[in-house]
């Protein structure tokens, strides 16, 4: 069972500014997340019961996951001085 994975306008726009390695990391970490969108590494925003995070480099990428339709929305994915 994998996950669709869907990206909000902002998500694109921060993910289209980073480094091209960064991009890459991005990309590999979402496609592992289609098949676990709960590893180890993730944790849940303090604050907001929907939200989780993961980290990539020094950017965190910040989403939540839809059981009913098996799919993950990428809101952000941001430096954390940035959200």
């Amino acid at each position: 069972m994998s996950y669709q994975i869907k990206l909000t306008p902002t998500a694109v726009q921060q993910i289209q500014k980073l480094a091209y390695n960064v991009k890459q990391q991005i990309a590999a970490k979402l496609q592992e997340l289609t098949f676990n969108p709960r590893p180890d590494d993730a944790a849940r925003l303090n604050g907001v019961e929907d939200l989780y995070k993961v980290r990539v480099e020094q950017y965190r990428i910040i989403y939540q996951i839809q059981e009913d339709s098996l799919s993950l929305t990428v809101v952000k994915a941001a430096h954390p001085r940035d959200y």
